[in-house]
C-alpha cells in the first residue's frame, strides 16, 4: 500500500505544476506588449526672427524729468536745461543758462536760448549739429531740469518767507499756503502784492484772506507773475 501512494502523489503534484505553467503562458500571451519608451527629442533653438530679436529699445524720445513746465514755458537766465542727443553721450548733460542767455554745448557751441521754449531749443541744437556736420538727422530732446528764472517773493508774518520758483500757474492763496500759513499776529485782511512794471510805476494789489477763504471777492485771488512780491504785515 505504501509503495502505491508515493507514485500517486508525484503524479498529482506534477499535473498541478503543468496546469500552473500553462495558465502563466496563456496570461503572458493575452497581456498587451509593453511599449518601448520613445526617445526624448532635443529642444530646437528658436528660428522665429521676432523671437530671436527680443525686445527692441523704443525709438521715441526719452522723457526727461525735472521742473513740471509746459511746452509754452519761456526759458530765462539761471534756468537749468537737460539736453539729450541720441548717440552723442558727450553732448548729453545739464547746462545752466548764463546771464547773457546762452548755453555752451560740446560739438554744438554757444546757443542763445533765453525767450525760447524747449521745442525751439531742440530745433536750434539740431540745426547746429547739421551745420557742424556732426549728425545728418539728429534726434534732440531738451527739458527744464530746474526753473529759476521765474520767481516770486513772499515776506512778513508767514512761516516760510523767501523766494519761490514760479514753475506752474500759482494764485495768491496757493503761495500763502506754500509759505506755511500765517503767524499769530499776521494781518490777514491787509495783504499786499507789489508788481514791478517796466518803465512805469509798480502796481499794488490788495488781498483779504478772510474773504477769499469764505468764497467772497475771489477776483482778488490773482495769478502771480515773475517778480511779484507778497507782503504780509
Amino acid at each position: 500500500m505504501r509503495r502505491a501512494t508515493i507514485p500517486l502523489l508525484a503524479l498529482v503534484f506534477g499535473a498541478g505544476f503543468a496546469v500552473l505553467a500553462v495558465g502563466q503562458d496563456q496570461a503572458a500571451q493575452q497581456a498587451p506588449p509593453k511599449k518601448e519608451a520613445e526617445p526624448v527629442k532635443p529642444v530646437e533653438a528658436a528660428t522665429d526672427p521676432a523671437a530671436m530679436a527680443g525686445d527692441k529699445p523704443s525709438a521715441a524720445k526719452p522723457v526727461i524729468g525735472g521742473a513740471p513746465v509746459g511746452k509754452t514755458y519761456v526759458i530765462g537766465a539761471t534756468d537749468v536745461l537737460q539736453v539729450w542727443v541720441e548717440g552723442q553721450a558727450g553732448i548729453q548733460g545739464q547746462y545752466v543758462v548764463r546771464s547773457d542767455g546762452i548755453i555752451s554745448i560740446p560739438l554744438v557751441g554757444d546757443v542763445y536760448v533765453t525767450g525760447m521754449t524747449t521745442g525751439q531749443v531742440e530745433a536750434a541744437i539740431a540745426d547746429r549739429l547739421k551745420a557742424n556736420q556732426i549728425l545728418n538727422d539728429p534726434s534732440v530732446t531738451v527739458g527744464v531740469a530746474a526753473s529759476h528764472s521765474r520767481r516770486y517773493y513772499i515776506s512778513g508774518e508767514v512761516f516760510k518767507p523767501g523766494e519761490v520758483d514760479l514753475v506752474v500757474p500759482t494764485r495768491v492763496s496757493e503761495a500763502l499756503a506754500n509759505a506755511g500759513g500765517f503767524k499769530e499776529f499776521a494781518k490777514t485782511t491787509k495783504i499786499r502784492i507789489i508788481r514791478e512794471v517796466k518803465g512805469g510805476k509798480p502796481l499794488t494789489f490788495k488781498y483779504n484772506d478772510k474773504e477769499v477763504s469764505h468764497g467772497k471777492n475771489l477776483e482778488q485771488n490773482i495769478f502771480l507773475e515773475p517778480g511779484d512780491h507778497i507782503y504780509v504785515d
